[in-house]
């Protein structure tokens, strides 16, 4: 699966399971084969400010898996058609929030959760991820994991 496709496919799950009305569909490019890329993609979430969305997925490069971001305008146009890597580790889930200031991206390798934020133009907030808990399944760590933003 190609990353154009992904997003597309994102964009579309997250547009049924919300229960929001449909507009009509946005094409965003023509599926191509996955081998031509060699590049294994899985889709982990996506997420919607006011003016566009930001999808996150694991993407596996030969023996290294990274999380792996891009942002995408209202219209559907891809902004980051390489992605943006968050962090070159295994993530078992991820979420995103837009906070009204920058992206808030969360994470889970199955026992720690760990945090980044990326601003509106897809820069990384942080020289590197923060590590937010660590023995999270040990704490009954749900079984999903959800964001929250608190503040004003």
């Amino acid at each position: 699966m190609t990353m154009r496709s992904l997003l597309a496919t994102l964009l579309c799950l997250t547009a049924l399971t919300s229960g929001a009305a449909l507009g009509p569909p946005i094409a965003i490019s023509p599926p191509t084969p996955a081998d031509e890329t060699g590049i294994a993609r899985q889709p982990m979430a996506l997420a919607a400010s006011g003016d566009g969305f930001l999808a996150l997925w694991s993407e596996r490069r030969g023996r290294c898996t990274y999380l792996v971001a891009s942002r995408i305008a209202a219209d559907g146009a891809v902004l980051d058609p390489a992605g943006i890597v968050v962090q070159n580790m295994a993530a078992t889930e991820a979420r995103a929030v837009w906070t009204g200031e920058a992206w808030a991206i969360v994470w889970s390798d199955g026992v720690d959760l760990y945090g980044r934020r990326m601003s509106a133009d897809g820069m990384l907030l942080e020289p590197r991820a923060r590590e937010i808990t660590s023995n999270f399944t040990l704490f009954g760590g749900p079984r999903e994991l959800s964001v929250v933003v608190a503040g004003g």
